[in-house]
């Protein structure tokens, strides 16, 4: 049997992610409205990112922000992208306004290359 990818949300807010195992990795997205410019205020959100292998979630991190300007920064320390094959993992990125109601804010595939060592 085929296990499933949680994929959920729509084509827009798709995004390819790369780092490197056993590196830390840090980056960020803008939240813009459907203008694709205007930010989008995140003030009162919490945003989670998550990776899955398959069904299972091979991890959770809530995520710093600076939320008037929309911006959402992710990060993952080099002890915790060493815990990831050198494969393709899903993600989303998930904003809650903690009274019940979750948005997909980004979805897709979060690519972590294999470090060379000599």
């Amino acid at each position: 049997m085929t296990e499933r990818l949680p994929i959920t949300g729509p084509q827009d807010r798709f995004a390819n992610l790369e780092g490197v195992r056993g590196e830390n990795y840090s980056g960020e997205v803008v939240v813009c409205s459907g203008d694709g410019v205007t930010p989008v205020d995140l003030t009162g959100y919490a945003l989670t990112f998550y990776l899955w292998n398959g069904a299972t979630p091979a991890a959770e991190k809530v995520c710093e922000t600076e939320a008037a300007a929309g911006v959402v920064k992710l990060a993952l320390s080099s002890a915790e992208t060493a815990a990831f094959a050198p494969v393709a993992y899903h993600f989303e990125l998930w904003a809650d306004n903690g009274e019940g109601a979750a948005k997909l804010i980004l979805w897709g595939f979060f690519w972590f290359k294999g470090a060379c060592t000599q």
